[in-house]
């Protein structure tokens, strides 16, 4: 699967909302095994804009931390190993290459509008939800035209700034339908 390193932290950050799973994950840290863990850190950042060295040094850092977290081999559940891997990743962001403007692609718009049409309100149509999804990032395009730095989904100012946007696309859809 494709999927940029922002892909990778909304899926870590957002994955914070969703219910506790109680599917767990195990295995002991053996040469095989890190490969493994490797092998998925390298295919998540494929597309990213990191350099080779500096998608080394990520994938190096968080196989560290996560051997410092768990030397005995990994034994806990998806959502736990999943928050960890958002901590440490984060952690080893900043180290690696701090404040990197992540440009909007086709994925991570993609990413986000699902993650944003799994939050809508009850009560709206699928397509009443996909128009409010566009809506919001949309909004928030126009916001970042650049994109978005990392770290920003983490941001006490995201939080603020994507309630505005999801309230006045809500509102602004709402009053579409009055009128109609």
């Amino acid at each position: 699967m494709k999927s940029t390193l922002i892909t990778v932290i909304l899926i870590f950050l957002l994955s914070g909302t969703m219910k506790a799973q109680s599917s767990s994950i195990a295995f002991k840290w053996t040469p095989e095994n890190e490969k493994i863990v490797s092998r998925e850190f390298r295919q998540h950042f494929k597309s990213s804009s990191l350099s080779a060295e500096e998608k080394r040094k990520l994938e190096d850092c968080l196989i560290s931390k996560l051997k410092a977290r768990y030397p005995n081999g990994v034994k806990t559940t998806n959502a736990a190993f999943l928050d960890l891997c958002e901590k440490i990743g984060i952690e080893c962001k900043k180290m690696v290459k701090p404040n990197v403007l992540y440009p909007w692609s086709a994925d991570n718009e993609k990413t986000l509008k699902k993650e944003t049409l799994s939050m809508m309100p009850e009560g709206f149509s699928p397509s009443e939800k996909k128009a409010v999804s566009d809506c919001i990032v949309d909004k928030l395009k126009a916001q970042h035209p650049k994109g978005v730095y990392a770290g920003f989904f983490r941001s006490k100012a995201y939080s603020r700034e994507i309630i505005k946007i999801a309230d006045g696309c809500v509102i602004k859809h709402l009053d579409n339908k009055k009128a109609n």
